[in-house]
This record gives C-alpha cells, structure tokens and sequence, in this order.
C-alpha cells in the first residue's frame, strides 16, 4: 500500500487525520491512525519507519513538534527519536543513517540550525558539523550521490549567495562555487535524473535563460537546456 498525508480529516468513510495508510487493494488501514493535531506535508518511508513532518505538535500518541518518527504497523511514534523542530518541516530525504530536512524551523535536533539540517535517524540530533545555514525557507531537499540539491525561497546558503536553489555537499554543507541557476522565484520542487536536474516553482529565468516554471538544468554547471521547455503558464 501507500501512505498519504494532508490537510483532510475523512479517509473513505473513516474519520481519520491528515496522515493515513492505504492497503494496496485500496482500501484504508483503520489499524494505523497516528492521529495528528495538525496537516502533515510530507511523509517518507524507510525499512519498518515512517517519518511524517508538517505542523502538528502531536503525533502517534506522542508530543512530537513538526516532526516525529512513526512505526509502520501500529502507527505509534517513536519514544526516543524526537527532534523537537521549532516550526514546521517541509522536505525530508534520507540517504543511510542521516535524514536531511527542510522547512521554516531555526532549531531542530537540539541544535540552533536555519530551515535546513541533518539528522541522525536512531537519535534524532542533529549534525551540528553540517550548518548550510538558509536565510529562508527550504521547500525540497533531493540527495543525488554526493550532492544535496535544495530549493525553496532564499538569497543565501552553504556559504554562498544563492537565488532559490542550490547544490550543497554531503560532508560539509557548503554551496558548490561552480553550479549556480540563479533562480528569480521560489523553487517548490527537484528531481534529478542522470546528469539533469529538472526544477519546478514561480521562476521565470533561470540558469542563465528565459523559463517559465519549469526548466532541465545541467547538473555540472546550473546552465538551463535551451531546448527544452515545458513553458508552465502559472
């Protein structure tokens, strides 16, 4: 099955809130109900865990602040894993034992760290070593090898002025000096796929061109395929 998370409080005919499972037949999994106070914005699986952030400061039968981590059987937050995010999450990508997370927080994992940490995924602090610092908010984090490609809504981050997208390492957190698309509107969405980087948000110009919304950027130089052009109208 699947896992779905929102804004909603009614699942089929079940009276279920903003985060439920569905079995692979379709229907709802009455058995698994972390039942949050609030919307949850993204949901990620990983092995027997599920980790859910959004808005909520309960979750799973727990106090759990924006993030939590959730048993995929029985739905019940984990009673160590507890990161404690001062504001809400909105990105979540794993690579091993670290979790990169994203959002509006600027404290997570018991660190002071602006929208934007890793995360140990068996205790739940964060990697104090790796401080991109973000002067706004992270709307998708993508891990592709070694790189943490991140969009959102900022001027700067790792170190360097970048509009709305940037590549950032694995190790330090630092902005690749090299790659630069130099976004003029938000980013809300990336996906990478071999050596293209495709992004999606309120842009028109991008990696040196003219691109409405949506454009493929070369995942060495940030420098937008001119012959591709999906041209969003909004």
């Amino acid at each position: 099955g699947w896992y779905i998370g929102g804004e909603f409080t009614k699942v089929g005919n079940y009276d279920i809130n903003y985060i439920a499972h569905i079995n692979s037949d379709g229907s709802v999994d009455t058995d698994w109900n972390p039942d949050p106070d609030n919307w949850v914005t993204i949901i990620k699986v990983n092995g027997s865990d599920v980790y859910a952030g959004g808005w909520f400061s309960s979750i799973g039968g727990q106090t759990r602040n924006y993030i939590a981590k959730l048993n995929n059987t029985n739905g019940q937050a984990d009673a160590i894993w507890n990161p404690n995010a001062d504001s809400d999450v909105k990105t979540i990508a794993i690579n091993g034992n670290d979790l990169y997370v994203g959002g509006n927080f600027t404290e997570i994992g018991g660190k002071s760290l602006n929208r934007i940490a890793k995360l140990n995924n068996t205790d739940g602090n964060a990697d104090s070593s790796w401080n991109p610092n973000s002067d706004g908010e992270i709307n998708i984090i993508v891990i592709s090898g070694s790189d943490i490609f991140a969009g959102g809504l900022f001027n700067s981050i790792g170190g360097e002025t970048r509009n709305c997208i940037a590549k950032l390492n694995n190790t330090n957190g630092l902005a690749d000096v090299n790659w630069n698309p130099d976004a003029s509107g938000v980013v809300y969405t990336i996906a990478v796929s071999g050596s293209d980087v495709y992004a999606g948000g309120q842009f028109i110009q991008i990696g040196g061109r003219m691109s409405f919304g949506t454009a493929k950027l070369n995942n060495t130089n940030g420098q937008a395929d001119a012959s591709w052009s999906a041209n969003a109208n909004s």
